[in-house]
């Protein structure tokens, strides 16, 4: 990719390419407004309509995609949709999308298998290389003006898997590149999954490790971080950590979201066009609140000392953190339609709240060290 230009590799003006990413990327950082993750997988969908007993078809799959993306809420808190491709083709739901001044975007991975010759089964790549640059060109020509890829690693005995680490950062970059030369802003997603006992001091180290090599590697490419976005996961302890026992829930994200914002601050460079948070199996308080507390944080150290990385954005591409209680409202029943989008407004309008840092929380609520609603945590989540 460094040999050719964006113009020599798609055949696409390069000055057109750059202006469509400049104003993707202004679009997504609206204030008060975040990115809906609606790109779950087939298999993924089934396994939560399995939990409210509705079988998955493509006639049920949509009657969801339906309620979340036909919903004239979106305009007022979402800024861009990432959607699977089954509903890409659906041209309805991408009209009232384009139409609502939303963003279109498509998750272009194809899942993730485990490396071969490996004798650990969760140390796994991403796929869905032979045809991206086919797939980026149609989506494009068809309105999607951004694409996610998803590669993840995990914790084990205190380490990450250098492999997994090296792969991740060579199918983050080889993606991105692609993704740009098509005129597609890349949403950067090296997710550090929460699976495990690890303390939230070891997360930290393994974040800004991740963060730092996946961006590097995508410089090294060509990738312009200006036009790209950057989806991470918070800085939190290992699901199964002692300390989520321990502390007070205003202790545990209060203490998580200062070590997120010194991890950005690390190893986030200030031209980044946009910082948005993956939600990575949180409880819609949890995802909330620390967002908040992330914001608020950040405009507090701006305003006490006059710096600060001015990143253009901070916000959210929340899926889980969504969509749980959406999902378990409306149960695959047309007679709860109204009860589930009121609650998916009531979720999209406090996460608005917190993209700014100006959500209320009533910490007197939460004196134990758990979140009172679902955990959306799935071992080995996969999309």
């Amino acid at each position: 990719m460094n040999s050719l230009s964006k113009a020599q590799y798609s055949g696409k003006n390069e000055k057109e390419l750059d202006s469509i990413m400049r104003q993707t990327i202004s679009r997504l950082n609206q204030k008060s407004k975040g990115v809906l993750a609606a790109d779950e997988s087939n298999p993924t969908l089934k396994v939560r309509f399995d939990k409210i007993n509705l079988e998955s078809t493509c006639e049920t799959r949509l009657n969801y995609r339906r309620l979340l993306l036909l919903n004239p809420v979106l305009k007022k808190y979402i800024s861009g949709v990432i959607l699977h491709s089954e509903t890409f083709e659906n041209h309805e739901i991408r009209h009232f999308l384009s139409s609502s001044g939303i963003e279109i975007g498509v998750k272009v991975d194809m899942g993730s298998l485990p490396f071969p010759l490996k004798n650990n089964p969760l140390v796994k790549h991403t796929i869905g290389f032979d045809t991206l640059r086919e797939r980026c060109s149609n989506y494009f020509s068809k309105g999607a003006r951004f694409v996610k890829w998803r590669s993840f690693i995990k914790i084990e005995n205190g380490q990450i898997d250098p492999e997994a680490l090296n792969q991740m950062c060579q199918e983050q970059a080889l993606y991105a590149a692609t993704a740009q030369a098509e005129g597609l802003v890349p949403i950067i997603e090296p997710e550090l999954c929460m699976d495990g006992d690890h303390s939230r001091e070891i997360a930290f180290k393994f974040n800004k490790k991740i963060i730092s090599n996946v961006l590097n590697r995508c410089i090294s490419f060509g990738v312009q971080m200006k036009f790209s976005v950057l989806k991470i996961a918070m800085v939190t302890a290992g699901i199964a950590c002692e300390s989520r026992k321990t502390e007070t829930f205003r202790e545990r994200i209060e203490s998580d979201s200062l070590m997120t914002l010194e991890c950005l601050e690390e190893v986030v460079p200030a031209g980044m066009g946009s910082i948005n948070f993956l939600s990575g199996g949180q409880t819609e308080s949890e995802a909330s609140f620390h967002l908040n507390e992330i914001n608020r944080m950040m405009e507090e150290r701006k305003e006490k000392s006059g710096g600060g990385k001015n990143w253009n954005g901070v916000s959210f591409s929340f899926g889980r953190a969504l969509q749980g209680s959406v999902l378990k409202t409306w149960q695959g029943s047309e007679e709860n339609d109204e009860r589930a989008k009121q609650e998916f407004e009531n979720l999209l309008g406090v996460n608005s709240q917190a993209r700014d840092g100006g959500l209320a929380i009533d910490w007197e609520t939460f004196r134990n060290g758990s979140s009172p609603d679902e955990s959306h945590f799935v071992e080995g989540y996969v999309y």
